[in-house]
């Protein structure tokens, strides 16, 4: 009966222990996936926007992130973003001046790459 008490004491405490590693993982694991900040939540907005096919709204979230994150790691893609936007809603000169700043900010790079094909399918 000794050894039951002792064993049923070691699965209590690790019982208890396991439930409250998996809550302390799931608590940190939910805030960093819900809070985000701003910045993130303007880049996934103007995203979800593009792939809605509703451009001109992505297109004024783009310019708003880039206007307020200059120096941002995905100011490549939001560039590139952009150009697409405008030419899906047919504004070549905007499209162009987008790809054109990306080739002329980063000059080289998957991006750079795909703006100078972008550029060259525009008439």
């Amino acid at each position: 009966m000794i050894k039951f008490h002792v064993c049923q004491k070691k699965s209590v405490g690790f019982f208890v222990f396991s439930v409250l590693g998996m809550a302390l993982l799931l608590a940190a694991g939910g805030c960093s996936s819900v809070r985000y900040s701003s910045r993130t939540d303007n880049y996934l907005k103007a995203k979800g926007l593009f792939e809605g096919g509703r451009y001109e709204e992505a297109a004024k979230y783009y310019k708003t992130y880039l206007e307020e994150y200059p120096d941002s790691r995905l100011h490549e893609v939001i560039l590139f973003r952009l150009g697409q936007c405008y030419r899906h809603m047919n504004d070549l000169t905007g499209a162009r001046s987008s790809f054109q700043a990306l080739v002329e900010r980063y000059q080289t790079g998957f991006w750079a790459d795909q703006a100078q094909e972008a550029l060259a399918e525009i008439p």
